[in-house]
């Protein structure tokens, strides 16, 4: 809502899964959470840091942790696609 996008126009905005990253365009964002990303949209974080088209330019890591599915604890990463 900030962003002004339309979360219904696949033209401004695409669910993240594997198969969309295919999708993306220099200068797309991509908003990741420990929960939905490695579990439903089988997108481990690593998978992007270790990409050099994708820029981590956000991180919110909370300070008092909260346990997601596996143990792991909830963040989020903020990528930009760069090339």
């Amino acid at each position: 809502m900030l962003a002004n996008i339309d979360p219904y126009n696949q033209d401004e905005h695409l669910e993240l899964w594997q198969s969309s990253l295919q999708y993306t365009k220099v200068g797309d964002i991509l908003i990741w959470d420990s929960h939905f990303g490695p579990n439903e949209c089988n997108i481990p974080l690593d998978s992007l840091r270790t990409k050099p088209e994708w820029k981590e330019i956000y991180t919110v890591i909370p300070k008092n942790p909260i346990e997601t599915v596996n143990q792991a604890n909830f963040e989020i990463h903020v990528f930009e696609k760069v090339e």
